[in-house]
């Protein structure tokens, strides 16, 4: 079964996600150290994390709200080609985030 994304991106299978835990607050994380080519992709705040996720580039910052943030639950698409571009950020250390890769 393929889920409809957005026009012309479906997941059709879960290749390529992957778990990035924001080990302490306040140190901005590569949601991915190496290249995963994609058409974009989704972020997800896990449900279990008590903080607030921040993302965007390197200069992401949760303790001064620099990025776009994710309150736990939350998703958003990002249309970029690699999600090594992104990096995170927490109010509270142990945090998590979920991509999943659109091809």
């Amino acid at each position: 079964m393929l889920a409809l994304i957005a026009p012309g991106n479906y997941i059709s299978s879960l290749e390529g996600a992957a778990n990035v835990t924001i080990t302490t607050s306040g140190t901005q994380v590569n949601v991915s150290t190496s290249e995963v080519a994609c058409e974009g992709f989704i972020l997800i705040a896990h449900l279990s994390n008590t903080g607030v996720v921040y993302y965007g580039d390197s200069a992401v910052d949760a303790a001064t709200k620099l990025g776009v943030p994710l309150q736990p639950g939350e998703k958003d698409f990002i249309p970029a080609k690699d999600v090594k571009v992104v990096w995170v950020d927490s109010t509270v250390s142990g945090d998590k985030v979920c991509y999943i890769p659109l091809k």
